[in-house]
């Protein structure tokens, strides 16, 4: 037989169907019309078998330490098993955090690493996300690009 065509040829590579057959101890190509017949019954296969799947995420995943999985309830029961003073230093903390933002002033950059550090410290679950996109924003206006 003589060999297939290039779309042909392309179209049962993709269907995964093989072009040749062995006779003796030779491989001989399939006819054309033989192969047309088999890549239209694959597809038919092909299509009913195709099932929709949801798109994954390909950026933003979420770890397994990160707060966001947790839900409210689990934030506050972490909260109460840790001691009091913990829990006393972490709020106090929380409360500066959020009134050194409210000052606007460049030379807190640092000071609100420190806080974050030091609550990451105390527990890093609890840290709130939106803290970490505060002091990224916050500090990321204090240097002035092309210098």
């Amino acid at each position: 037989m003589s060999k297939p065509g290039k779309v042909l040829k392309g179209l049962c590579k993709k269907l995964g169907i093989r072009l040749t057959v062995k006779r003796g101890k030779k491989r001989v190509y399939k006819s054309v019309k033989v192969l047309k017949a088999q890549c239209k019954r694959k597809q038919k296969k092909k299509k009913k078998r195709k099932v929709k799947r949801k798109r994954r995420r390909k950026f933003g995943s979420i770890f397994v330490g990160d707060s966001r999985m947790l839900s409210s309830q689990n934030k506050k029961q972490l909260f109460h098993d840790m001691t009091k003073e913990e829990q006393i230093s972490f709020t106090e903390l929380s409360k500066l955090f959020k009134k050194l933002i409210t000052d606007h002033d460049p030379s807190n950059c640092e000071k609100l690493d420190d806080i974050i550090r030091r609550m990451e410290i105390i527990n890093p679950i609890l840290v709130p996300d939106e803290f970490y996109k505060y002091n990224n924003h916050y500090c990321s206006q204090m240097f002035v690009p092309g210098f």
